[in-house]
């Protein structure tokens, strides 16, 4: 089965015309919409634009994404958050028994 990979060029080429104030809309629109606290598994989440900002709020996130240097990215911005990312196929990854409350999927 061939799989669309998304190349370091193609984050580096598109995330960086993504404004600040377009992810911060986009974050306040969940907050309005899933509870505080809640678990949220963010799946294609990249360098983790919105799992970083959400872990910020106290969310309990996982984010989820095929591409390793856009996973390895967003765990050295992660620094002390309270954060889980992981590289993986979402197609194929077991994700164990926890549930989550929301699932977002933004970029996609």
């Amino acid at each position: 089965m061939r799989s669309n990979v998304y190349s370091d060029l193609w984050f580096a080429t598109f995330l960086k015309a993504v404004p600040a104030e377009q992810t911060a809309s986009e974050v306040e629109f969940l907050k309005r919409h899933i509870p505080d606290h809640s678990q949220i598994l963010d799946i294609c989440c990249g360098p983790g634009r919105h799992s970083l900002a959400l872990a910020r709020l106290g969310y309990d996130v996982t984010g989820l994404d095929y591409n390793e240097a856009a996973i390895r990215k967003a765990e050295a911005q992660a620094g002390k958050l309270s954060v889980n990312f992981i590289h993986g196929d979402q197609r194929t990854q077991a994700l164990g028994p926890a549930s989550a409350h929301g699932i977002i999927v933004l970029w996609q």
